[in-house]
C-alpha cells in the first residue's frame, strides 16, 4: 500500500511507509460515513471515481474501496477497512442571522362588558382570563442533496420568545405549538346607567432567523491495482477525496421560527351611557332622518 504525496485530511506517510494520524480540533455537530449511493449528490459516480484513479496512475484500477464498500473487482475485506482510512460528510457549526421582528401591538385575548343599570356607580373587581399559543417551526435543505440522517440540534434564543430547541431531519419542516393560559384581575368603576368593555390585551411577536452550516466531504477512497504501480510501485492506493470527486462541499441552510405574545394588559374602555346607546338604537331604526315629532317620541320612551 501507498499514499499518494498530496496527502491531506490529517494523515500523513512516514519513510517506512506507515501512517501517522493526527487529530485536530473537529467543529464538525454530525459526521456520518460517506456512501457510494451519495456519489451522484456530489456530481460522481463509481466510475468516475474509478476514472480519476486510472488518470492519476495511468493504470485502471481494478476495484476502488470507499469505507466498508466496494465497486468493481475490489478486494475483500475493503482495504479502507483493512488499513483504517475511512470517508466523511460532515455538517459543521451552525450560525444563524435574525430577520427583523414582526411584532402586532395590540391582540385582544378576551372581553368583558360590566352594566349598571342603577341610579348609582358601582365598583367590582373582574379577572379576565385568555391563553395564548407558542409555535415554533424549522425548515432546512442542502444545496448538494446529501443525504445526512444524523438529526440535526437546532436551537436559538430569541429575545422575546426565548430558546427554540428543534432535533430535525435536514430537509424536512417540523413544527411545536404549546398553548398558555394568562389571568389578571382589574378594578373597574362603571358609572350610573352605563357599561364598561374591559380587554385583556398582549403584544404577538414574531421572531425568526435563517441559519447555515458548511457541509464537508473529507477522508480517503482506495484503490487496488492489477500490477504495480505509482512512485516506489504498490497495488494499493488511497487519495483524499478531493482528488477523486467532482465537488466535496455545499452548505445546509434553513429557518427557524418563533411566535409568542408578551406585554399582557387590562385595557379599561371609558363608561359608555345607556341611555345614549337606546337613543342610537332608536334612531336606527327610523330610516332617514327622524322628524320632530319621531324625535319627541323617542325623547318619551328614554325618559327625557
Amino acid at each position: 500500500m501507498y499514499y499518494t504525496t498530496q496527502v491531506t485530511g490529517g494523515f500523513q506517510a512516514d519513510l517506512n511507509n506507515q501512517v501517522v494520524e493526527t487529530f485536530q480540533p473537529s467543529t464538525n455537530v454530525i459526521q456520518e460515513y460517506l456512501t457510494f449511493n451519495d456519489l451522484p449528490a456530489l456530481g460522481s459516480s463509481p466510475q468516475s471515481v474509478r476514472s480519476r484513479f486510472s488518470s492519476i496512475y495511468g493504470t485502471n484500477p481494478d476495484g476502488i474501496a470507499l469505507n466498508n464498500e466496494t465497486y468493481f473487482s475490489a478486494v475483500q475485506p475493503p482495504i479502507t477497512v483493512q488499513y483504517g482510512h475511512y470517508c466523511y460528510k460532515n455538517v459543521g457549526t451552525v450560525q444563524y442571522v435574525n430577520r427583523p421582528t414582526d411584532i402586532n401591538p395590540n391582540v385582544i385575548l378576551a372581553q368583558d362588558t360590566l352594566t349598571n343599570n342603577t341610579n348609582e356607580p358601582f365598583t367590582t373587581t373582574i379577572t379576565l382570563t385568555g391563553s395564548w399559543t407558542k409555535s415554533s417551526t424549522v425548515t432546512s435543505s442542502t444545496t448538494t442533496g446529501l443525504k445526512i440522517t444524523t438529526k440535526l440540534s437546532i436551537k436559538k434564543v430569541f429575545e422575546i420568545g426565548g430558546e427554540v430547541s428543534f432535533s430535525t431531519t435536514i430537509g424536512s419542516s417540523e413544527a411545536t405549538s404549546e398553548t398558555f393560559t394568562v389571568s389578571k384581575a382589574v378594578t373597574v368603576t362603571v358609572p350610573a346607567q352605563s357599561r364598561r368593555n374591559i380587554q385583556l390585551t398582549a403584544k404577538i411577536a414574531r421572531e425568526s432567523a435563517d441559519f447555515s452550516a458548511p457541509i464537508t466531504v473529507d477522508g480517503y477512497f482506495g484503490a487496488n491495482f492489477p500490477r504495480r504501480v505509482g512512485p516506489g510501485g504498490h497495488y494499493f492506493w488511497f487519495n483524499p477525496a478531493r482528488d477523486v470527486l467532482n465537488a466535496t462541499s455545499g452548505t445546509l441552510r434553513g429557518t427557524v421560527t418563533n411566535v409568542s405574545s408578551f406585554d399582557f394588559q387590562t385595557v379599561v374602555q371609558p363608561a359608555y351611557s345607556l341611555l345614549a346607546e337606546q337613543q342610537e338604537a332608536l334612531e336606527s331604526a327610523i330610516s332617514g332622518d327622524p322628524s320632530e315629532e319621531q324625535l319627541k317620541q323617542i325623547q318619551q320612551t328614554i325618559g327625557l
